[in-house]
């Protein structure tokens, strides 16, 4: 079976959840000028972590991880409350990333987990992972994610589709710069919101279905924190006025992340140059059918390793792992 019809037929856009992390890079810039201006206009999601017995969870260390997910609503204007609530039963994180902070704040990792993903949802049998969000919201997504990867999960955050394309049209577009792999044709390519809203979608057309689109995802997070730095946008108060209004509004975090833990996490994050940041896809040994669904199995073996690595720090270019390669020289 080809990827391309292994994989979903959902139209929402995963990776809208992406701009979070553009968003918070933002927020750092500005917290000097603004601080709580914008912290404030980021919607704040409730009992994201109830239920969750805290002897049952991983440990954790002085790091801090995320798990970022984006709801496959086709609605764009739809809150990020609510999106972020135990909310409609037909919704289910059509992303699911894990994002880790080192405690120094000198380098982070990504870990993008497949959404089909065939695993055991607790009290659901086995499923897709995305499937717990449908089941029980965040709490849920959260409990199969830590015991898929034994990594705790400190802070839960979503982000909705309007906030994805704002902030690219906000920061004038974004340069994808490709060597032709992941269906892209060779050469720099300047997007606008739109394009790179499809630029991102595509799934169907591409050689590698929804794994070259999870890549896809992963070089414009890195294009658009590059485009970021390169316009230093705190230099023009209006600009970044705008960028922030936009951004912040599109967001939503547990809150159990106080206002003082965000304008500290988003200092760090805007202090990360694009080589300090590492992505990784979680490893698969195959695709097939349970039922009628066309489902992803991890590899158990490569998983386990990939995911202590995570846990410790020691994620790295050289771990082994496939890894984002650097921009071109086209």
């Amino acid at each position: 079976m080809e990827l391309s019809e292994a994989a979903p037929r959902k139209r929402w856009v995963r990776p809208i959840v992406i701009a979070l992390i553009a968003v918070l890079v933002l927020t750092g810039s500005a917290a000097v000028f603004a601080g709580a201006r914008y912290l404030g206009n980021i919607q704040r999601l409730s009992d994201v972590f109830a239920g969750l017995v805290d002897s049952n969870r991983p440990v954790g260390d002085d790091a801090t991880t995320f798990l970022l997910a984006g709801s496959d609503s086709r609605e764009p204007e739809t809150d990020v409350a609510a999106l972020g609530a135990n909310g409609p039963a037909n919704q289910r994180a059509d992303t699911l990333m894990l994002l880790r902070i080192s405690a120094d704040g000198k380098s982070s990792q990504l870990i993008s987990i497949p959404r089909d993903s065939w695993v055991d949802v607790p009290g659901y049998g086995y499923n897709k992972i995305n499937a717990a969000y449908a089941f029980g919201g965040p709490a849920l997504l959260i409990k199969t994610v830590e015991q898929v990867t034994k990594v705790r999960v400190d802070h839960f955050a979503v982000v909705d589709f309007q906030g994805f394309k704002n902030i690219t049209d906000l920061v004038g577009g974004v340069t994808i710069v490709s060597a032709g792999e992941y269906g892209l044709t060779r050469g720099a390519h300047h997007m606008s919101g739109e394009e790179a809203l499809a630029y991102v979608r595509e799934r169907k057309h591409l050689p590698n279905g929804d794994f070259d689109r999870v890549r896809r995802q992963q070089v414009y997070l890195r294009a658009m924190l590059r485009e970021v730095k390169a316009q230093h946008v705190y230099k023009d108060p209006a600009k970044l006025d705008r960028i922030l209004r936009a951004a912040t509004s599109s967001i939503a975090v547990d809150d159990n992340l106080s206002y003082p833990e965000m304008v500290k996490l988003a200092m760090t994050l805007g202090g990360l140059n694009e080589s300090d940041m590492s992505f990784f896809l979680a490893p698969v040994a195959g695709y097939g059918m349970e039922g009628e669904q066309s489902v992803v199995y991890l590899d158990a073996i490569q998983c386990d390793v990939i995911f202590k690595l995570f846990r410790e720090g020691k994620l790295g270019a050289d771990s082994g792992f496939e890894t984002l390669p650097p921009d071109p020289a086209v």
